[in-house]
């Protein structure tokens, strides 16, 4: 699975003309390997919208923007909607069970998104996957509210990873964060591994989502 993560910063002003151009992004549907768009705004700087993209390969996506996304933004004009824009890619290298063990069902239930953007120090990125997979997966499989979720690694950036979980409510991940995640971080001992963290939790726009 191939992700495009694109980060927005909007003025008030430009919101409204942001929050309806997103939604005709609708017409990617019918994309030769498309799976899944879903964004929103950040709760805690609403002016910063986050989308994530799943296509089921690189090919798939360049094919995409070879034949169809120019067409869109032409009809959109998306690009006079926002300050700036980032955009990155990843690849899937594990997927997170929850509530759920596919893709499909966080996705389409999910009404918030948690990510924890990871830059790691070169000498630790093994040891940072695999506590990732051995511990903090199977432990977040166990978290009441968390629905499924994604690890993610940089396809330009071998340090560079992005954790995405998906949730029913933020008092789920309130609670997550008071009762589990210190103890979590001491037994994975990830402390040493990271140059550096960021993150935010997004509340998900349904007019946004789009499936096949």
């Amino acid at each position: 699975m191939y992700i495009k993560w694109i980060h927005c910063k909007v003025q008030s002003s430009q919101k409204l003309s942001f929050f309806l151009a997103q939604q005709q992004w609708n017409k990617i549907s019918s994309c030769d390997g498309f799976i899944f768009q879903i964004g929103g705004w950040s709760i805690d700087n609403n002016l910063n919208a986050y989308i994530l993209c799943a296509w089921k390969s690189k090919n798939y996506f360049d094919q995409f923007m070879a034949d169809v996304h120019d067409l869109i933004t032409d009809l959109n004009h998306q690009e006079d909607t926002y300050l700036e824009c980032n955009v990155s890619f990843f690849k899937c290298k594990f997927l997170m069970p929850g509530k759920y063990n596919d893709l499909q069902s966080p996705i389409a239930e999910g009404k918030y998104l948690r990510f924890a953007d990871c830059l790691i120090y070169e000498d630790c990125i093994e040891h940072f996957i695999e506590v990732q997979e051995s511990i903090w997966k199977v432990e977040m499989s166990q978290i009441s509210g968390m629905l499924g979720g994604f690890f993610l690694e940089s396809d330009n950036n071998s340090c560079r990873f992005l954790v995405v979980t998906l949730w029913d409510s933020i008092e789920s991940h309130n609670l997550y964060i008071k009762t589990k995640v210190s103890q979590l971080r001491k037994d994975a001992k990830v402390s040493n591994d990271l140059s550096n963290i960021s993150g935010c939790f997004i509340e998900l726009i349904n007019k946004w989502s789009i499936y096949t």
